[in-house]
């Protein structure tokens, strides 16, 4: 059987450390550890060198200057490269703080949409009881609040993608695809990618660029949306283009 060699552990680094800034020698720091003087003397010559120029010109991982220092010594052992692992640190700071600018950006920008859904809401119903000359019923509209929320996040790989519910449960890093297709020909006429988890919301960005369209964006679109959720799938839009959107599933009655 061959010779079983067992690594130096960081305490028994630590000690050696230890004992040569109190001046002992290398057998000395040999016995008291129960180790070889050949393992200590290979342990000083690898991590060791007080002067580069001392140090011997061979193959393999290059000395170190200034003395010997246990988590050095340690971090070469692990294969682990200081500066290397400083920078590496230091880039991945970097990154987590540019990601959550990012996401203080989409909480804005969230807050700003809700700020004016939400002025909206108020101006609505101070026009009904102007109207009425009755307070509304129902609850008023909750204020939206701004900055990012505990649930808010970024994808470090695909930061475009966003969190969907997907159909049969659970949810996906995704995107939302619709496309506008020619039923006779089966030919492609608009791709559609999104981020929004909405898909009747998309009707209106997907139908607009196509000619003949007669309905106007401001009553047909509101029309359409309407006759969507209403279950009616088939839409005749004029002479030119006629639009098929494919009926919602009917909802189950309840028990």
């Amino acid at each position: 059987m061959g010779t079983h060699y067992k690594h130096l552990s960081c305490e028994e680094r630590t000690m050696i450390q230890l004992s040569l800034e109190q001046g002992c020698r290398l057998r000395a720091i040999a016995r008291s550890l129960h180790r070889a003087p050949s393992s200590i003397s290979r342990e000083l010559k690898r991590n060791g060198w007080s002067n580069p120029a001392m140090a011997p010109k061979k193959r393999g991982r290059p000395m170190v200057a200034g003395g010997y220092r246990a988590p050095l010594a340690q971090q070469r052992a692990d294969g682990v490269s200081l500066p290397d692992e400083i920078k590496r640190r230091e880039d991945r700071l970097a990154g987590i703080a540019a990601e959550k600018a990012k996401i203080e950006a989409r909480a804005n920008e969230r807050y700003e949409q809700e700020q004016a859904e939400y002025a909206a809401k108020l101006a609505a119903r101070a026009e009904k009881e102007a109207a009425t000359g009755k307070k509304p019923g129902g609850k008023p509209p909750t204020p939206p609040e701004s900055g990012p929320r505990a649930d808010d996040q970024i994808n470090l790989t695909d930061e475009e993608s966003r969190i969907m519910k997907v159909a049969g449960g659970g949810f996906e890093q995704c995107y939302n695809a619709q496309a506008v297709v020619d039923t006779e020909s089966m030919l492609i006429l608009i791709p559609h990618v999104t981020q929004a988890t909405n898909d009747k919301e998309q009707i209106e960005p997907m139908l607009m660029p196509l000619p003949g369209l007669i309905f106007s964006a401001s009553a047909g679109f509101a029309r359409m949306k309407s006759m969507v959720m209403a279950g009616h799938f088939r839409l005749t839009t004029g002479p030119c283009v006629t639009v098929t959107l494919p009926a919602l599933s009917p909802k189950r009655p309840r028990l």
